[in-house]
């Protein structure tokens, strides 16, 4: 029989693939416990429709991530430290520089997006690596001046 699954079951697939099974199997386990539905064709139509809508979904996704690239990319942010006998003090924190890209720019970026942790702790230029998902990277930059 074939079903199409509608959760990942262990050893068999994903969700939404389709799978042949044993009538048995499909009967007394996968559709008392909603793992699945028979493929017939109006369920075949309905998956296929749900992953067109899905694909548009992430195609839009991707086109607005591209463009929030070219946006930061184009970017530079400029921050101050003290500086006292040649020794920096305090740093710039990511909190920073996304409270920053947000209020400046209405760029809402997480700071879990940020490829490196650590605060800006030295003057001049840095460059940061901003993961913004489905394999899109931008590169902000960063200058830290005295103050």
């Amino acid at each position: 029989m074939k079903v199409i699954l509608l959760k990942d079951v262990k050893n068999m697939g994903k969700k939404n693939e389709i799978k042949n099974v044993a009538d048995g199997y499909a009967k007394n386990y996968l559709f008392p416990n909603n793992l699945a539905t028979v493929a017939n064709i109006t369920n075949l139509s309905n998956l296929q429709h749900d992953q067109e809508v899905k694909k548009e979904k992430e195609n839009k996704e991707k086109f607005e991530l591209s463009r929030v690239k070219n946006q930061l990319e184009n970017i530079e942010l400029e921050f101050k430290l003290k500086v006292n006998n040649g020794k920096v003090q305090g740093n710039i924190t990511l909190m920073k520089v996304v409270d920053k890209l947000e209020k400046e720019y209405n760029l809402k970026i997480s700071k879990k997006m940020f490829s490196t942790k650590e605060n800006l702790k030295s003057i001049g230029t840095k460059v940061l690596d901003i993961k913004l998902g489905y394999g899109i990277t931008a590169k902000l930059k960063i200058k830290v001046g005295e103050l």
